[in-house]
């Protein structure tokens, strides 16, 4: 892309939020009795990705590097949600 980018890293936090981050976290909810109890709001995993770049960058770049990194697949695919994770254990015997 051109741009005058010496380095980048990024950081991820995790963490678990309560819909709508609310401070009581409990809706109403009807129990199929007609009776109506209170549970808590849904819990959602959130992700905070701080990404630092080095250079002389200019305002529209940086702009541009974020609008770049929001299209990456991974973060595509977090943000759609229903994601499924597939994981395997493999011999490192090729030294990777």
């Amino acid at each position: 892309k051109n741009l005058p980018l010496t380095s980048i890293s990024v950081e991820l936090f995790h963490s678990k939020v309560h819909k709508d981050d609310c401070e009581e976290c409990a809706v109403d909810e009807e129990d199929g009795s007609g009776s109506t109890g209170k549970r808590k709001s849904p819990i959602f995993d959130r992700i905070e990705r701080n990404i630092y770049v080095g250079g002389a960058l200019t305002d529209a770049e940086r702009t541009r590097l974020l609008e770049i990194a929001n299209k990456c697949p991974v973060h595509r695919t977090l943000e759609h949600g229903q994601v499924v994770v597939v994981s395997s254990l493999a011999n490192d015997d090729d030294g990777r």
